[in-house]
């Protein structure tokens, strides 16, 4: 378990990828949602079915790009009692995740998985942590000790998936140091000094045309 405060000192900036196609549908709807909100009620089984490649969608804001889930495989991981792979993609597409990190990165998870989509130029999102974590009538944060949906053998054994892949600080069982990621249940509401780039190590731009304020590095 730890504190979110120490965690919002330690972690103090969030890190979200997308397709550049979403961009504007973000800016238009101010927040982020999960996949299972993009889908909505005209393909419920989508919400259960893994993706293979990037699904295109419709919606009120526009069309959109919903990730692939390609990385997430069966045999790379161990489901807990009960819990099968298809209660595992519904778990994930009920999620919106971040990679935690500093001004300059996010952590090295985060890195592999920008580094996974670099050649098709996709959108960066970065946040300040306290802008999400620090208010009381904010989201409920989650972490995860691992890359969710790119499990991976470690020590020679598959990585544990169950629907405690998730939890709050306070049952969290390991250190700051050992999230790997924060998810949020449901959309998440973007605040006005929200940065974006194309490039992790390049300039930030503010994401909306009303920020009052921006964190441009060259």
């Amino acid at each position: 378990m730890f504190d979110l405060t120490d965690f919002v000192r330690h972690r103090p900036w969030l890190y979200h990828l997308t397709a550049q196609v979403n961009v504007e549908p973000i800016r238009k709807r101010r927040h982020l949602v999960p996949a299972s909100d993009l889908f909505g009620s005209s393909d419920p089984s989508a919400n259960r079915r893994h993706r293979s490649t990037a699904v295109p969608v419709k919606t009120v804001h526009g069309s959109a790009l919903v990730c692939d889930q390609a990385p997430l495989r069966v045999g790379h991981m161990a489901l807990a009692p009960g819990f099968d792979f298809g209660d595992l993609v519904e778990l994930l597409n009920a999620h919106v995740f971040f990679w935690p990190g500093s001004e300059q990165a996010p952590v090295r998870s985060g890195l592999n998985h920008f580094e996974r989509y670099r050649e098709s130029r996709p959108a960066i999102l970065r946040i300040r942590t306290e802008s999400l974590l620090g208010s009381p009538s904010g989201p409920q944060a989650r972490f995860s000790r691992y890359n969710s949906g790119a499990p991976r053998y470690s020590g020679g054994l598959p990585s544990p998936r169950g629907p405690d892949l998730f939890e709050s600080s306070d049952r969290f069982r390991g250190t700051i140091q050992n999230v790997i990621e924060v998810a949020f249940k449901g959309p998440v509401g973007l605040p006005s000094d929200t940065e974006m780039t194309t490039d992790l190590f390049a300039s930030w731009q503010p994401l909306f045309s009303d920020s009052r304020s921006s964190h441009a590095k060259a």
